[in-house]
């Protein structure tokens, strides 16, 4: 049964094709931001990919890792196996990395599922 508040495997894809595509990374950053993520290991892997690219440097794993151990967040995030394993999905064909904007949109959906389930409590506990 899928989770209406989570999609994991978009959340990963969508960061997959950031990482290993720089037209899908350029065509992700306008659409989905790091708070949009559910986990906190994607939010915090997004905001390195964001701050990499805003930086104009490569963007791939390599760097990725690197700049999350500076910043003493590689072992929280799952290590470089994480990070490596991210890949996986998006090396298996082209379609996943031409329909990033697809896969950025499932996430934006779940986040705004997230967003509406936490303004109704909100009310509700006032």
């Amino acid at each position: 049964m899928q989770d209406p508040l989570v999609n994991v495997d978009a959340e990963r894809t969508v960061l997959a094709c950031a990482m290993n595509d720089s037209d899908s990374l350029y065509r992700t950053m306008p659409l989905v931001e790091a708070s949009d993520f559910s986990l906190d290991s994607h939010r915090r892997i997004f905001f390195a990919i964001a701050e990499l690219a805003q930086a104009g440097k490569p963007v791939d794993e390599l760097t990725l890792s690197n700049e999350l151990g500076a910043k003493n967040q590689l072992a929280c995030v799952g290590g470089v196996a994480f990070i490596s394993g991210l890949s996986e999905k998006v090396d298996s064909g082209l379609a996943k990395v031409t329909n990033v904007e697809h896969y950025c949109n499932l996430v934006l959906e779940k986040s705004r599922r997230r967003q509406v389930r936490a303004a109704a409590e909100r009310v509700s506990a006032a």
